[in-house]
């Protein structure tokens, strides 16, 4: 009877330590339990070390998937144009003496002149405040020309018409490289259109095929051109639809004004 009453004892005693799952068995006996979610034959001193890799690996990924983001990001950031009122700095050097007559033909801004020196012609001309009876002549940001001084042997002509509402583009560099200046003379046509700026590709041997010339351009965010090869000024003025030359729409990267 003790006998029976001893091992009824022990049952009563173990059984809550075999069914019990959460913090009444010992550490050492977790391995024995078939609780869901415990991998056999791993004791509960493991399960830290598992935690911490898990939070490790969690980490690993939100980091990689920010750096995704950051990547995506700055792919889909729509290309714009830089836009630059240039000012040019006052450069060292002898000063040479001339005139101007008019404004610039090349920058149509204010304070910009078309200017002569004997019979050579400078255009376009900048007045730098404060510098007084002087012009900066011949600086040009795209070839880092820091140009020269020209001292006035007269006064520069009245402003007798009203500058335009938004300047005129001076300089272009295109999305491949190719830098624009303005014709100053005499401009050639392609399909009836004038073409305003005569472009080359630095570093590329220079000729009708790989020179360009830009008839128009189209101010917003991003700026583009209509752009022609030199070789299409050879088609002359087209009387028929068939005899027009394709236009070439490109983005520009910089302008300055």
């Amino acid at each position: 009877m003790i006998g029976q009453i001893s091992a009824k004892s022990v049952f009563l005693v173990k059984a809550p330590e075999e069914t019990s799952v959460e913090g009444e068995c010992s550490p050492e006996k977790r391995h024995d339990l078939p609780a869901t979610g415990a991998r056999p034959g791993f004791s509960k001193q493991e399960w830290p070390l598992s935690t911490a890799m898990k939070a490790s690996l969690h980490a690993s990924a939100a980091a990689l998937i920010l750096i995704l983001s950051d990547c995506v990001c700055a792919q889909s950031v729509a290309p714009t144009t830089q836009v630059t009122w240039f000012t040019p700095s006052v450069p060292s050097g002898p000063i040479q003496e001339g005139s101007c007559w008019t404004r610039s033909i090349a920058a149509d801004r204010p304070g910009a002149w078309r200017c002569m020196i004997g019979n050579g012609i400078h255009d376009p001309c900048f007045q730098v405040p404060p510098m007084e009876n002087e012009v900066i002549c011949d600086a040009n940001p795209v070839l880092d020309k820091s140009g020269f001084v020209m001292k006035l042997t007269r006064p520069l002509p009245l402003e007798t018409a009203p500058s335009a509402p938004s300047p005129a583009p001076w300089i272009l560099q295109l999305e491949d490289g190719s830098v624009c200046e303005p014709f100053t003379g005499t401009r050639p046509a392609v399909n009836d259109q004038p073409a305003v700026w005569s472009c080359i590709k630095p570093g590329v041997p220079p000729g009708p095929r790989t020179n360009s010339l830009v008839t128009k351009v189209h101010p917003g965010k991003l700026w583009t051109a209509e752009r022609y090869a030199e070789s299409a000024v050879a088609m002359g003025n087209p009387t028929t639809e068939s005899c027009r030359v394709e236009v070439q729409i490109v983005p520009v990267a910089k302008v300055w004004q």
